[in-house]
Order: structure tokens, then sequence, then C-alpha cells
């Protein structure tokens, strides 16, 4: 049970990665993977394309850790071709059409709240940065953040 564990642990199994963290306020659980999944399907990204899980990856990772945005390249497709056993041309190639599949299948009002006038709809579709930079943003000022030290206020 994770109440009997003190907070040096939960943050040793939580950092290696041997722990899934779900928090309890009130009625709601709040776990950022399940949202971010959530999200990406309401953008119209289906469950079944391999980009769908590189994208819900790339933004869990840049949740946790900005500095993946501004080197995508050599950083996240590189961790990414680790993780999935993939050159990241293949990384870059699946994103970029789950990107389209994403954009033909979005709602627009989705489309207008996320992307606002930075691009024009008839014409354009996002750039694979300008897309994972955008839905980041949005998603990191719309997820419910628990800092791990208000742990003990919620168990």
């Amino acid at each position: 049970m994770v109440s009997d564990l003190d907070d040096e642990t939960i943050l040793k199994l939580i950092r290696e990665g041997n722990v899934k963290i779900s928090f309890f306020l009130g009625e709601k659980t709040i776990d950022k993977s399940i949202q971010i999944n959530n999200f990406l399907k309401r953008l119209g990204l289906p469950e079944h394309l391999e980009g769908y899980k590189l994208l819900s990856e790339i933004l869990r990772i840049c949740l946790e850790d900005e500095s993946y945005l501004y080197n995508m390249k050599n950083k996240l497709y590189k961790e990414l071709s680790i993780k999935f056993n993939k050159n990241y041309k293949n990384i870059e190639k699946c994103i970029r059409y789950s990107i389209t599949i994403c954009w033909d299948n979005m709602d627009y009002n989705d489309r207008d709240n996320l992307f606002g006038y930075s691009i024009n709809y008839n014409k354009d579709k996002p750039t694979t940065k300008q897309f994972i930079y955008t839905v980041t943003n949005y998603l990191k000022n719309n997820l419910i953040n628990i800092d791990l030290r208000e742990f003990n206020r919620y168990t």
C-alpha cells in the first residue's frame, strides 16, 4: 500500500519508473497519461496508429521536461528511437502522418482553440514542432498538476 511508504521511497520508485501514480482528489482520479490519451482521441487521432503511441509518449516527456521541446531531433527522437527500437526518421514519419490524420479529423472549434490564427486552415497544417509545442503548452496549462510534496494531503 502506498500510504505505508515514506516520501523518499515513493520518489525513488517514481524516478525509476516502477510505479504508476494516480492521485485522488475527492472523486476525481488524475493520471496524466490517461488525460493525454483522452486529449489525443478528442483531437481525432485513432489509437491504432503508431504515431498515437509516439505522440502520447512525446507529450508525456515534454510535460515533464520542456528542454525536449527545443532539441527534438537530437534529444527527443533519439530517446524515442531507443525506447521503441525504430530509426528516428521512421519516428518522424509516423508522427507527421498522425498529425495529418489528426488535423483532418480535428473539430474546427478545437483547431481554433489550440492554434488560433497562427495557421491558415484551408492550406496548411502545423509542422511537427508547432503541433507538439502547441499541444504540450495546452496540456501544461489545462492538466491538473500536483506536486509530490503535497502527496500526503491526498492519502
